[in-house]
């Protein structure tokens, strides 16, 4: 579940590569491969030629980008719990009444609306910052990769800093959230990566593999972060605590409560971590686009910007040029037509929908949680482990299992390379029917155990994104890949804006009207409508059992790694 810099929920790495397991369609094309292409493969063998000579530590390699990923999963994952139970104590000091309590109701309502804003703006200044990411293509990867990490570092330690106060100080623990995004936080340092795979492996069939690796380390920095979090918080409560055995319950009316050592130190071994990993990108971690590579972008640059101010005749011109410019991508939404357009939509707008409202379902839980069930911070950290490992079980063998296995080998279903099939729509309504009996599951759950169980289960089918990725990049060219990852990822940013705010805002009100477990039913109508919209692009397509190929003559589009990052004739180089 994203949380405050959480990227448990979703992991963008381990997506992109079951998609490409998913789809089985690597295909490289040795015979076929252009001149550029052959020319940034040379200059990639040249680079590691060229630090062949230097310590395995500071050379361009997949093991610092590992190191790095599992640094900062781990910091994260590791204190998340006591983060949480951290804000819920200053908020519940800041609703007081005269008598010295204070409202579980009214406490959510601050941690709520803080959540609110916090998303909001880091929404908006991430996406600043990572538009202005196709720079890394002259400059190198490594000074935004050095901003990201430094600027979560920086907003870690102001956040520390105020955890100090005795109340929730709203507008300056809102701000020090915010300056996490002036360097793009954990989204552009995921996409940084995502890049540098790209960098150190220039054929889709090795990207493939690294990108394996990437997703391993990746999620089990997630899994390990709340389990050491835990023992760590046991012993330090042993340590530093007077009153080890006192707990704070925030499921009733609450006395005023201080924020606890143990609790301190556990957010200090945070900031160590992440300290430790700002000295290593800064002197240790190496650049790993080439240098020539770096020159002809620079060059291409130069060319490009002169014919672009040569087309605009104005200030006012410039500004529609360029807001059209940052829109542009959203027309690779209306590839083709009649039927594709309308499946080629439908597809997209299920997948950017669900993956909106599964952001702010990652802030309404861990809240949730806490005001209905007295979850602790040991309790939120089993809750993320179970989440993170019943994932990745279920994308990298469950997944596999029912669509190799079950619908291909026993039940015998054709799989198109051209269009949406029957195994895709069978997986997609499979997920989809889970996610509602999981949310029903939530909106009767009485006790701790039914929430371990349902988002075990949730996350035991969490395939809907991929299979439904893989499926709409069917009506694309492998040659518009990389236009519709672009489109997708706008679209996203722009509902990204306003959807996790309306979340928020409708938890907010069930919370005033008692009635805190609305938001899974509605949650539940949300997937329920996403089964209609599948069902209809069946109908729509004319999808059945016994459908096949329509385009025989079409090469199958190849889902692999490099279509993250896309590939243009600036970008390659």
């Amino acid at each position: 579940m994203e949380t405050n810099t959480a990227a448990s929920e979703l992991n963008p790495l381990l997506d992109t590569e079951v998609v490409d397991e998913y789809t089985e369609a690597i295909h490289d094309s040795e015979d076929s491969v252009e001149t550029d292409e052959d020319e940034e493969l040379t200059w990639i063998r040249e680079h590691v030629e060229l630090h062949k000579q230097t310590c395995w530590l500071t050379r361009p390699s997949m093991f610092q980008l590992c190191f790095l990923l599992v640094g900062i999963t781990l910091a994260m994952s590791m204190s998340e719990g006591t983060r949480r139970i951290v804000l819920v104590k200053l908020a519940c000091n800041s609703s007081l009444d005269s008598k010295g309590f204070c409202s579980p109701v009214n406490t959510q309502l601050i941690l709520s609306t803080f959540d609110q804003y916090a998303l909001l703006g880091s929404t908006i200044l991430s996406f600043v910052a990572i538009s202005q990411f196709g720079l890394s293509d002259l400059y190198g990867r490594k000074p935004f990769l050095v901003a990201g990490v430094l600027s979560f570092t920086v907003s870690n330690c102001l956040s520390f800093y105020f955890y100090h106060y005795d109340t929730f100080q709203f507008g300056w623990l809102l701000a020090s959230t915010i300056v996490s995004a002036l360097g793009g936080g954990y989204m552009l340092i995921g996409t940084i990566v995502n890049t540098c795979v790209v960098d150190l492996n220039s054929k889709p069939s090795q990207r493939a593999n690294a990108l394996a690796r990437v997703s391993a380390f990746t999620n089990a920095g997630q899994f390990l972060g709340p389990i050491l979090g835990t023992q760590l918080s046991a012993w330090a409560k042993a340590a530093y605590d007077a009153n080890t055995g006192k707990k704070f319950h925030i499921a009733g009316v609450t006395q005023s409560s201080k924020v606890l050592q143990s609790e301190l130190f556990i957010l200090k071994l945070e900031l160590v971590i992440e300290i430790a990993l700002c000295l290593f990108v800064v002197f240790v971690f190496s650049e790993t686009r080439t240098p020539k590579a770096l020159a002809r972008s620079r060059a291409n640059s130069v060319t490009t910007r002169s014919s672009s101010e040569s087309n605009q005749g104005g200030n006012d011109i410039g500004i529609v040029y360029r807001l059209g410019t940052m829109l542009s991508p959203l027309k690779a939404l209306l590839h083709g037509t009649g039927k594709v357009k309308v499946m080629v939509i439908s597809l997209t707008l299920v997948i950017v929908f669900d993956q909106v409202l599964m952001i702010g379902f990652g802030q309404v839980i861990l809240n949730w949680v806490v005001f209905k069930f007295d979850f602790e911070a040991t309790d939120i950290s089993y809750l993320l482990s179970i989440f993170s490992i019943s994932r990745v079980v279920s994308l990298l063998v469950l997944l596999p299992f029912f669509q190799t296995t079950v619908l291909k080998g026993w039940l015998k279903f054709r799989v198109l390379k051209s269009r949406l099939d029957m195994v895709d729509l069978i997986l997609i309504v499979m997920a989809l029917v889970v996610d509602i009996g999981v949310f029903g599951l939530l909106y009767v759950a009485r006790s701790k155990a039914n929430v371990y169980a349902s988002l075990s289960l949730w996350s035991s089918a969490s395939w809907t994104v991929p299979v439904l990725i893989a499926a709409v990049l069917k009506y694309f060219p492998t040659s518009k890949v990389g236009e519709f990852y672009s489109a997708q990822a706008l679209l996203q940013n722009i509902l990204m804006v306003v959807g996790p705010l309306a979340i928020m805002g409708i938890y907010k009100w069930s919370l005033t009207n008692e009635w805190d477990s609305f938001i899974f039913l509605l949650y539940g109508g949300f997937m329920a409508m996403f089964i209609a919209v599948m069902l209809t692009c069946k109908v729509v397509s004319g999808l059945k059992s016994s459908t096949e190929e329509e385009r025989v003559v079409r090469r199958a589009t190849s889902v692999n790694f490099a279509s993250v990052v896309p590939e243009d004739d600036d970008a390659r180089v």
